[in-house]
């Protein structure tokens, strides 16, 4: 448990460190409370960093879950252009034929185009990792 100094609180236990210095108090005492003071602001720290860390692993849950769902639309879905598409890629490589499409749209539609991800094994990896489709 973090115990949150606010700014008045923080500020008393400045005064009380410098008055320790200045009327010769033990300086075991500052120290104790400087040490304090230091272990508290670490904790902080450490507090928003893991709250950080989690806010973007929820938000890369939502990723892996999306990804699941293009794995997923692979079996339930077709369209004209398939046949074509097929045939382009078998000559030069499905890869390619990704990478190209995505450079190609990223050129005409910097904000809105489709971005190639990773491989199909590795989102159904993450997916049973993370308890998805």
């Amino acid at each position: 448990m973090t115990i949150k100094l606010n700014a008045r609180a923080r500020q008393n236990i400045e005064d009380l460190i410098e008055s320790a210095h200045a009327v010769g108090d033990d300086p075991q005492d500052a120290a104790d409370l400087t040490m304090l003071l230091e272990a508290h602001d670490a904790a902080a720290r450490l507090e928003a960093e893991r709250d950080a860390a989690l806010s973007e692993a929820a938000a890369l849950r939502e990723i892996v879950a999306g990804l699941g769902d293009s794995v997923t639309r692979a079996d339930t879905t077709s369209a004209r252009e398939d046949a074509e598409v097929r045939a382009l890629c078998e000559r030069v490589g499905y890869g390619a034929v990704m990478d190209a499409a995505s450079r190609l749209w990223i050129r005409k539609d910097p904000l809105g185009a489709f971005v190639v991800g990773p491989c199909a094994g590795t989102v159904r990896a993450l997916l049973a990792k993370t308890g998805g489709n």
